[in-house]
């Protein structure tokens, strides 16, 4: 769902300056016609297949946008500011924190997501 299409049905509800830097990020690395950089950092990878692997946030995978905030997906778990509008997680954590927390991501979700972007098929 395009941001206006969004705007037309939800109105100021989902609006931010947040949510509108991020929109604007998206936009800039769709028209440049490159990916977001945080898929060249291990652990940013680790922390968006952690994400996309989430069990409340799988329906939004396979939609193609959130089933609360219409963000698109796979993008809007790239960003590493974004926070899920469900609760589901927060904002990225640098790197050396991820290391430290110890939380453990299924290496085969972390290289789908290397190798396409995105959580294909689910164990």
């Amino acid at each position: 769902m395009s941001i206006w299409s969004n705007f037309k049905k939800r109105g100021f509800k989902d609006w931010s300056w947040k949510r509108a830097r991020i929109y604007a990020r998206f936009l800039y690395y769709k028209i440049k016609g490159t990916s977001y950089p945080e898929l060249l950092v291990p652990e940013y990878v680790e922390q968006i297949a952690h994400r996309m692997s989430n069990v409340g946030c799988r329906q939004c995978l396979e939609a193609g946008a959130c089933v609360i905030c219409k963000c698109n997906s796979p993008e809007l778990f790239y960003d590493k500011d974004f926070e899920c509008e469900g609760k589901n997680w927060n904002a990225m954590l640098p790197p050396e924190e991820w290391r430290e927390s110890g939380i453990e991501v299924d290496k085969s979700y972390v290289e789908q997501v290397e190798k396409y972007g995105r959580i294909k098929k689910f164990d």
